[in-house]
């Protein structure tokens, strides 16, 4: 695997250190999903945006002009409303969800700062009255439709602690962040870790994941970290920014590290901070997404020496996301079929149909499975009991049930990444 195919992964992930400071950090709190899935109240028997033939659902993908200004190349994104709308046809031609068609309403979701998500979030939930809103979310953007308007959410970071906080049914396919305890495990099985001087470095907004999962997880391995920090903008400042990247860089080779794992969004600026010194810390990434925004964006490669990746690749052969990106590519070659957040693009990429079939297909799964009957009783109750469900583009199933809103945790393999032939493998050290 090359690195421009890593660097898929890499669109979203560029935005969360420059978008660190525009969004709310979640509340501390101890409670864990599976805590609050075992003993969340019963959703209402309610069915906003459900008739006898159609369920209106908002279809949130991302800004594309927004994301490009902090990614190089543009971030690659592609066109994803047109992706979605074939998705949709597709459910719709096959007979819909139980004889009701899907009726979009796609919304252009900018996640710079909070008024324009806050903004989406009451045109889909009091103008259109959606019965859910499916797709893109950062951060805590899921937080509106679920907490302030009591509206169901498939897809977006479903961590333990803002997973406390829903007040609507709940599914996804992404743990936004709770999974990396499974990546430390991973690191400490192929002894990457043992006698090491592990350092950990995280943005404000990823500071949760740090502290109730990163942390806990080296613990649980017998590490003890020779330091930490925090990178916190407070401003789209770059001289700033790379201030104080410059600043973090030093302490953690100051603490005597030779390992460094970055929490989420920190490691941008980081990397190219570290590089400038000539020290040569090994990076261990606890995603592809991380390690595909340091790829895609790092001043010098060299500083991806030694570097490994946790994580597991995508299965283009995986049945259904071939499904749907067949129906996709149809789809572009129709001139109808084209516009949107690409403005056109005569192809699919493959990050559009990723997202939009991987959001759609676990949609479409529970609403099925709660059967003719759709309300957020029903929807609740399916998607506690989907059981086995293999997320599209995954090389193996997962499994859902009430401890489970997010699927079982996927163990991820490891990987190499080698700056000299740009080359990612299976790590074998």
């Amino acid at each position: 695997m090359r690195f421009r195919n890593l660097r898929l992964a890499a669109a979203v992930a560029a935005l969360a250190f420059a978008l660190a400071g525009c969004v709310a950090t979640p509340p501390p709190g101890s409670q864990t999903a599976t805590q609050k899935s075992q003993g969340a109240p019963p959703a209402p028997k309610i069915a906003p945006g459900v008739t006898d033939t159609e369920i209106k659902i908002g279809v949130l993908y991302p800004d594309a002009g927004a994301i490009a200004a902090f990614v190089q190349g543009g971030g690659g994104l592609g066109n994803y409303e047109a992706a979605y709308r074939a998705i949709i046809d597709r459910v719709n031609a096959r007979g819909g969800i139980n004889g009701r068609r899907i009726v979009p309403v796609f919304l252009s979701n900018n996640p710079v700062g909070a008024a324009p998500s806050q903004e989406g979030c009451v045109r889909l939930t009091e103008d259109e009255k959606v019965f859910a809103a499916v797709g893109f979310f950062v951060f805590d953007q899921p937080m509106c439709y679920l907490e302030t308007h009591q509206t169901a959410v498939v897809g977006g970071p479903l961590t333990a602690k803002l997973y406390a906080r829903a007040r609507a049914p709940w599914f996804s396919t992404s743990h936004g962040g709770d999974e990396a305890a499974a990546a430390i495990e991973a690191f400490a099985a192929r002894g990457l870790l043992a006698g090491r001087n592990v350092a950990v470095v995280s943005s404000a907004l990823d500071l949760p994941t740090r502290d109730d999962t990163v942390l806990p997880a080296l613990e649980k391995a017998g590490v003890h970290p020779v330091a930490t920090a925090v990178m916190e903008p407070a401003s789209f400042d770059t001289a700033a920014i790379d201030a104080q990247a410059g600043i973090v860089a030093e302490k953690l080779r100051s603490s005597g590290a030779d390992i460094v794992i970055p929490v989420g969004s920190a490691v941008g600026v980081l990397t190219n901070a570290i590089a400038k010194t000539g020290w040569r810390p090994r990076m261990l990434f606890l995603d592809w997404s991380i390690g595909a925004f340091t790829a895609a964006n790092a001043d010098e490669l060299g500083i991806l020496n030694g570097a490994v990746v946790a994580g597991n690749n995508v299965n283009w052969d995986e049945a259904t996301y071939r499904d749907c990106n067949e129906t996709v590519t149809e789809a572009f070659a129709t001139p109808s079929a084209t516009g949107g957040s690409d403005g056109g693009s005569s192809a699919p990429a493959p990050t559009a149909v990723l997202g939009a079939c991987g959001d759609l297909s676990l949609f479409t799964a529970i609403a099925r499975k709660a059967g003719r009957t759709l309300d957020y009783a029903s929807f609740q109750a399916a998607g506690f009991a989907l059981g086995s469900f293999t997320v599209p583009g995954a090389t193996a199933p997962t499994t859902y049930g009430p401890d489970k809103p997010a699927g079982t945790v996927i163990p991820p393999q490891l990987w190499s990444m080698d700056p000299a032939s740009q080359g990612i493998t299976p790590y074998i050290g």
